[in-house]
């Protein structure tokens, strides 16, 4: 490999983007401990990459490490179309691979980045149960990029509802996700689709479906980008919500998709966009966000699931990580810190929002912050967030 940060290899996957989507600059970034597996795997799969016409950003491992990642790194990993984490026996004893992690895992978080986990040399169940070599390590990989996503086993949430999307088999299968506030049904629902995909001959993530569905021809615009989605329907207008219903049956009752309906609030949207199971082929999943589970019941999903509320200690890590860049809060900040958390109830976007708002401001200010906090109904901060 070169002995700067060299980009080779065709982009591949940006040039199928259409105009509106992100503009990657590289289909790959390669994550890896370069003395675990440069000289061996993490060579031969950037070979194999490159080979393949696949755009591939790998950093310069011999690089001093003594620093903190650089902006041009981490502007490399948002301009990823995938990340492709290795796993290795050292990868979380180096606090520049768990820098690059953090940023992996909040990219996958805000630009919907698709990121890949191999394990080299290690046993996956290792790194799942935190045991061996890497528990003390994965501790302090805890601290940071739990603290910075939200929540670090998030994937206990993704694994609960792969279990009840059952994928080997060839029902169709409806799993509802819901909550009063936004405790992270969107963020759950962008986890569990980008880990399934590939396993289906088409998928489709509809996002903001009540908003889009309340414009003027919503659900027919709606129905419109479902069908491109899946059946790749270019210019396609249809004109009313019955002619797209007559479609949809028409081109998807024999296909295997998977579709997200994500924070619906109609049972006109359900019935608009996924009225009946056999208007798709075997095998198909649908997952369903909202804040209603009365609409959950009507549809007569397979299964419904309410992620839970973050407890005061996992609330006041999460704030602290936006509020001060630690995982505790300051000495002389931390009854101001307590006093919010518990009024934001475990809720993990109100938490990030307040923590950032307060980030870097004065005592007075957070007790100016506090009072008006206090001043707005419990109800009102879940509509909030």
């Amino acid at each position: 490999m070169a002995a700067t940060r060299t980009l080779y290899g065709s982009s591949r996957f940006a040039s199928s983007s259409s105009s509106t989507q992100p503009r990657w600059s590289y289909d790959v970034f390669l994550s890896f401990r370069g003395e675990d597996t440069r000289k061996n795997f993490t060579d031969h799969l950037y070979t194999a990459l490159v080979q393949a016409g696949i755009h591939t950003f790998v950093d310069d491992d011999e690089l001093p490490r003594g620093h903190d990642i650089s902006s041009a790194l981490l502007k490399s990993i948002e301009e990823s179309r995938i990340s492709i984490v290795v796993f290795s026996t050292h990868y979380a004893s180096s606090r520049w691979c768990l820098d690059e992690l953090v940023k992996i895992i909040e990219s996958k978080k805000t630009l919907g980045q698709l990121v890949l986990p191999l394990f080299y040399d290690v046993d996956p169940s290792n790194v799942q149960h935190q045991t061996e070599c890497s528990e003390k390590h994965l501790e302090d990989m805890k601290s940071v990029t739990w603290m910075r996503w939200g929540r670090w086993r998030i994937d206990s949430h993704v694994e609960h509802i792969n279990l009840t999307l059952s994928i080997g088999s060839d029902d169709v299968r409806m799993i509802g996700i819901y909550s009063l506030g936004e405790i992270g049904k969107t963020t759950i629902a962008k986890a569990v689709y980008n880990h399934i995909f590939l396993q289906f001959k088409g998928s489709c993530f509809l996002a903001n479906v009540r908003e889009v569905a309340g414009k003027l021809n919503g659900l027919v615009q709606l129905q419109e980008q479902l069908l491109f989605e899946l059946l790749g329907t270019k210019n396609l207008k249809i004109g009313s919500v019955d002619k797209g219903i007559n479609l949809m049956k028409e081109g998807l009752h024999s296909k295997k998709v998977l579709i997200v309906l994500d924070d619906a609030d109609q049972s006109s949207q359900l019935n608009t966009l996924a009225g009946n199971r056999d208007w798709f082929g075997p095998g198909s999943r649908i997952i369903i966000t909202t804040t209603d589970e009365h609409l959950l019941k009507g549809l007569k999903v397979d299964e419904r699931y309410m992620p839970k509320e973050l407890n005061h200690e996992e609330s006041l890590q999460l704030f602290s990580w936006h509020a001060f860049r630690e995982t505790n809060p300051l000495e002389n900040f931390a009854e101001l810190a307590n006093d919010i958390v518990s009024y934001a109830r475990g809720l993990p976007l109100a938490l990030e929002i307040l923590g950032s708002y307060l980030f870097g401001r004065n005592i007075l200010e957070w007790k100016t912050a506090l009072d008006e906090l206090q001043q707005i109904p419990h109800h009102q901060i879940q509509k909030k967030t």
